[in-house]
Parts: structure tokens; sequence; C-alpha cells
């Protein structure tokens, strides 16, 4: 932990003056604390020693935490963290930049299933949805479960989803792709 001992020997700044500021990524941000990483310093113990003795003498920090395995430094501080990343800055420590959004798996698995519902209801000339299709799936695996005489759980969890299914089913009626109404046989 890099702290007010360490104040004093940092204020003469990093050793890096001349050198652009690492870019560093916000993880993590309180009123008390903030926890940075800092990818480019992974497994660089000096660089980051160095790196978090200069942090701790910056006006507003109170103790520094370097973890260069992780490429993490939490940094205590008691007021506005804006200005200490702009006192950073300044110095040549580090330029805060925007972390990388993760992808949104939701979105995406809804994307890949609405896909699919198109190509069911396409191939089955609208008769198949998600829903249909996951009904009949399940009601299978129970009877099939339950013709082995295994009525315990797996058959009951398999009639139980494929209940679900038709309960949650929307019931439309589809349309071929030429939006005319199917004849019922």
């Amino acid at each position: 932990m890099h702290g007010t001992k360490e104040k004093a020997d940092a204020a003469e700044g990093p050793e890096n003056k001349d050198a652009s500021p690492l870019p560093a990524i916000l993880e993590h941000l309180t009123a008390e604390r903030a926890r940075l990483r800092l990818p480019k310093l992974r497994r660089d113990r000096d660089a980051f020693d160095r790196l978090a003795t200069a942090t701790a003498a910056l006006p507003g920090v109170q103790a520094v935490e370097a973890n260069p395995l992780t490429a993490g430094m939490l940094i205590r501080h008691g007021g506005d963290f804006a200005a200490i990343a702009v006192a950073a800055k300044a110095a040549g420590l580090f330029s805060l930049e925007e972390a990388e959004r993760a992808p949104d798996m939701l979105k995406e698995l809804r994307a890949r299933m609405k896909h699919l519902e198109r190509g069911l209801r396409q191939h089955s000339e609208g008769a198949l949805d998600i829903n249909s299709a996951s009904f009949l799936f399940f009601a299978a695996v129970g009877a099939v479960q339950l013709a082995r005489g295994r009525v315990a759980m797996p058959a009951l969890t398999a009639f139980w989803y494929a209940m679900n299914a038709l309960r949650t089913a929307s019931f439309d009626e589809a349309r071929p792709k030429d939006g005319k109404k199917r004849k019922k046989r």
C-alpha cells in the first residue's frame, strides 16, 4: 500500500514526466475510492510501484493499492476523483478512458431466437413457432421418459416445460409469406 509516507518521496513526481499518460479504465467509483485497470502495466511490478507512489502524492489521494498481476489499482481518496484524474493526466501518470462495453448477450440471444422463429414459421408455412415447437419437443421428451418408466423428475420436468411453453404461446393465427390466411383442413 502506498500512503502518506510515500507522498513526501514522490512529491517530485514520476520518472516519466515526458511520457504520455498511461491509458486507465475506470472500473468502479464511489465517494471514497476508485478502482482502475491499467492493462499496459500488467505484471510490471516496478512500473506499477512507481505509478502507485506517484499517484499517492496527488492532492486528495489518501492511499493507493496496486496489483500488477491483475493490472488493478485502488485509489482511496477524500474528495473529488475527477480532480484527481485531471491532476494525474497533467502529471503524465494516467488518463481515464472509456471501458469497452460488453456485448449484450440477451440482445444477441433475442436476435437469434427471432431468426429461428422466422425460419420455423417459413418452413412450416406458419404452423409452428418457437413456443409450439418447444411444447411438442418437451411433450415428446416427457412421453419418452414416461415410457422408459422414469416418472420421477425428468418426465415431470419435461411436461412442466411443455405446459409452460403452451401457456406462453401467442396463439396468433400465423400467416404465410403472402399474408393470406391459411385454409383450415
